[in-house]
C-alpha cells in the first residue's frame, strides 16, 4: 500500500461515503437502542413476575399478565433483530455497491500509462476491486455494532 502512494483515511471519511444511505442506517442504529434496551427490561419484568408469586390472592390476573409481558418484550426483540440486520445490512449493501463502482469508475479513467506499472497488473487490480470494498465494509459494520 505505501508503495502506491495510498493515504491513510480515519473512520469518519469513511462513514462520508455512507451519507446517502443515512435513513436506512439511521433505522438501523435505532432497532439496535431498542434491541438493547429490551435486555434490562427483562430483569424488571421477571422481578415484577417474582413479586407476583408471592401473593396468592392475585396471583393468577398477575401471572398471566406478566407472562404476556415477557411475549410482547420477545416480539419487540424478534422486530428490533430484524430491523438491525436488514437495516444495517441494507446500507452496508448499498455502501459496498457504490464504493464498487466509484473504485471501477477510477480505475477506467487512468490513462494507458497506468496499467503499465507491475504495482498495477490486471490482477492486482481485480484483487482489490474483489477484496478491499468487502474489508471496509465489515470494518465498519464491526464498529457500528460496537457503537450501538
Amino acid at each position: 500500500m505505501k508503495a502506491e502512494g495510498v493515504k491513510k483515511t480515519n473512520l469518519l471519511e469513511i462513514l462520508a461515503y455512507a451519507s446517502p444511505h443515512w435513513k436506512m442506517l439511521t433505522i438501523g442504529l435505532t432497532a439496535c437502542v431498542i434491541g438493547g434496551l429490551v435486555y434490562p427490561t427483562y430483569s424488571v419484568v421477571f422481578m415484577q413476575v417474582i413479586t407476583s408469586f408471592s401473593n396468592p390472592d392475585t396471583l393468577l390476573s398477575t401471572g398471566h399478565f406478566w407472562a404476556l409481558m415477557f411475549l410482547v418484550l420477545a416480539g419487540i426483540q424478534g422486530c428490533t433483530m430484524f430491523g438491525q440486520t436488514f437495516f444495517m445490512g441494507y446500507g452496508a449493501e448499498n455502501l459496498t455497491m457504490d464504493l464498487r463502482s466509484k473504485l471501477f469508475s477510477n480505475i477506467l479513467s487512468q490513462d494507458m500509462g497506468y496499467f503499465d506499472s507491475p504495482l498495477h497488473a490486471s490482477g492486482k487490480i481485480c484483487t482489490r476491486l474483489a477484496t478491499d470494498v468487502p474489508n471496509l465494509r465489515s470494518n465498519r459494520n464491526d464498529v457500528l455494532h460496537c457503537i450501538a
